[in-house]
């Protein structure tokens, strides 16, 4: 069996939200982001949560609930388009999140397509306080996906603030967490973020954060999930010998506050840099854990 890489290279969303006014117009919206990150080398993507509801710019005026019954006839070619550019560019994707019916209810689901065509799915474990109010349930199935060799997870955003689901997933394999997240608040953006940033720590490996940002771009009224987005990309380790003395890897802040015209914060990953940091750095937190589970004394 090959051995897997010792590099890769992410390419983490922070677009805005564009109203697409058909899927045709959708497609090639998503073929011109992905042959963006691709000639920058990406070879794993991640778009944002809730990123396919750039398709309900198709029915602005029509109610959150309308939208969805409506985008339920869109999953199928949603999926085929997705498959179909993991395959040209023999690369990875995270997908937009997307809204399915499902017998479990309505779920937030990121599909996740490999090179090779195979496609999977995770849903979002837990439903925030407005998703609960928009009657969106939630699942229980963890999973592990895999590139060229790479073992990786999908942990979709407010899931991220919950340390177990995190960890449960690297004591599975996981070397690397996506967290594909959407939030319309500098608080909610900044809970997010600080939540990758403490399971980079806890679990010793990188945890990558996209994002959709509307900041620089004109406010968009046709859905109220992505209406009001914000925020940059992250890719975060933790601090330590070897790692950056803050633990970011990298950033997409400094892109936007330049208004630069970027979709995508690219960084490539050395898993095996990271691996030996881990192994013998200052700290064995990864290792450790099993402190948190004493009993304390009544």
């Amino acid at each position: 069996m090959s051995q897997a890489p010792s590099q890769l290279t992410l390419a983490i969303a922070q677009h805005p939200a564009i109203h697409c006014s058909s899927f045709e117009s959708y497609s090639q919206l998503q073929q011109q982001r992905v042959s963006d990150a691709v000639s920058q080398g990406a070879e794993l993507l991640c778009f944002a949560e809730y990123g396919a509801l750039e398709l309900t710019g198709q029915w602005p005026k029509a109610t959150f609930q309308q939208q969805i019954q409506q985008l339920q006839l869109q999953v199928d070619p949603f999926c085929r388009l997705f498959q179909q550019l993991a395959v040209a560019h023999k690369i990875s994707i995270v997908a937009p999140g997307i809204v399915v019916e499902t017998d479990l209810g309505m779920l937030h689901r990121s599909y996740v397509f490999s090179e090779k065509g195979l496609c999977d799915f995770q849903d979002k474990i837990h439903s925030t306080r407005l998703e609960k109010s928009l009657n969106l349930s939630n699942s229980l199935n963890l999973k592990i996906f895999e590139h060229n060799g790479i073992k990786f997870a999908v942990v979709i955003c407010y899931d991220s603030e919950f340390p177990t689901q995190s960890r449960a997933l690297q004591q599975a394999g996981a070397e690397l967490i996506l967290v594909p997240s959407c939030t319309d608040s500098v608080a909610g953006f900044e809970r997010v973020r600080m939540s990758c940033r403490a399971r980079a720590l806890e679990n010793q490996l990188p945890v990558a954060q996209a994002v959709i940002n509307n900041q620089n771009f004109p406010a968009t009224s046709f859905n109220q999930l992505i209406d009001q987005s914000l925020g940059h990309a992250g890719v975060y380790a933790w601090p330590d010998i070897g790692l950056p003395d803050d633990g970011v890897l990298a950033s997409g802040k400094a892109l936007l506050d330049n208004h630069t015209d970027s979709n995508w914060l690219v960084k490539t990953i050395n898993l095996k840099k990271i691996s030996s940091v881990r192994r013998h750095g200052q700290v064995a937190v990864a290792q450790d854990w099993d402190f948190l589970f004493i009993t304390p004394e009544q």
